[in-house]
C-alpha cells in the first residue's frame, strides 16, 4: 500500500508538467461549456 503511494507520488512528480496541461484542459473545457448558459 505504501509503496504504492510512494510510486504513484513519484510518477506524479516526474509527470507534474503533463498533469497541470491536463488540470488546465479540463478546466477550459467546463468554462466553455458552462459560459454560454
Amino acid at each position: 500500500m505504501i509503496a504504492t503511494a510512494r510510486r504513484t507520488s513519484g510518477i506524479l512528480r516526474r509527470e507534474k508538467m503533463s498533469l497541470e496541461l491536463y488540470a488546465t484542459y479540463v478546466v477550459a473545457c467546463i468554462v466553455i461549456i458552462l459560459v454560454p448558459g
